[in-house]
């Protein structure tokens, strides 16, 4: 069957064998489409656009090629969600959620994962816009790392392991960079108290804790002390 003219046809079309055509022009309303076998190929170049209103099942792997891998868009203000889970039909899955805004602390990345419970996730980390990352808390993050962990006799909101030893060589478990009087505050958020470790080098202020090359050990201070403040110092430690 040769045509050179445009044809409509109304009922159906039955071909067992191949239908080979420059340009294919296809509108499917209500209707589904099977490929059994083979490969298909959407697109020529790379700024064809391909869109689609609803759902994507894909069995096997997915790859993408180029600059950007993936794009997951959603509207204004409006959070947009990857779902990595389980294909069993049971709805345990995780989560990372996204937040795009104008307001650069309003901007969020979220990781939640499955807590047990069906068709339920818990968020435990969040990444803000400003660089501020809370682990366990994604509600108020007021530092560059916010770590919550709720009191137990086990569980520890953070730990330092250094898996390495090797004898004679020299190495930090943690260090701290900081300009002017490097402090560790330990409060007790339910008295108020708090014990404060710093490391003196303001020599010119004698309303600042301590000296050049001193330790200073301060106790019994109220929370809103700040660290470099000389209130109830107890012990100093000189560097001679």
């Amino acid at each position: 069957l040769t045509l050179t003219c445009d044809t409509t046809m109304t009922g159906d079309l039955t071909v067992g064998g191949t239908v080979t055509a420059q340009e294919f022009h296809a509108e499917f309303v209500s209707s589904s489409i099977i490929y059994e076998s083979g490969s298909t190929k959407f697109g020529d170049s790379t700024d064809d656009l391909h869109e689609r209103t609803g759902s994507l099942d894909v069995s096997g792997s997915f790859t993408s090629r180029g600059d950007t891998f993936l794009n997951v868009m959603h509207d204004y203000q409006a959070e947009g969600q990857i779902r990595i889970g389980r294909v069993d039909g049971t709805a345990r899955y995780h989560l990372i959620k996204a937040y795009n805004d104008g307001t650069i602390g309003n901007n969020y990345l979220t990781f939640a994962l499955h807590n047990g419970t069906v068709d339920t996730t818990a968020d435990v980390m969040k990444l803000l816009g400003n660089g501020n990352v809370g682990i366990g808390t994604t509600s108020t993050i007021s530092a560059r790392l916010d770590v919550y962990q709720s009191y137990s006799s086990t569980d520890r909101p953070m730990i330092i392991t250094n898996g390495t030893h090797e004898t004679g060589i020299q190495y930090d478990s943690l260090l701290i960079n900081q300009n002017d009087v490097p402090c560790i505050r330990l409060n007790e958020v339910n008295n108020s108290q708090e014990l404060t470790i710093a490391v003196g080098n303001e020599n010119s202020n004698t309303g600042i804790i301590g000296v050049t090359g001193q330790l200073v050990f301060a106790t019994g201070r109220s929370a809103g002390t700040q660290g470099y403040d000389n209130t109830n110092a107890r012990m100093t430690i000189d560097s001679s």
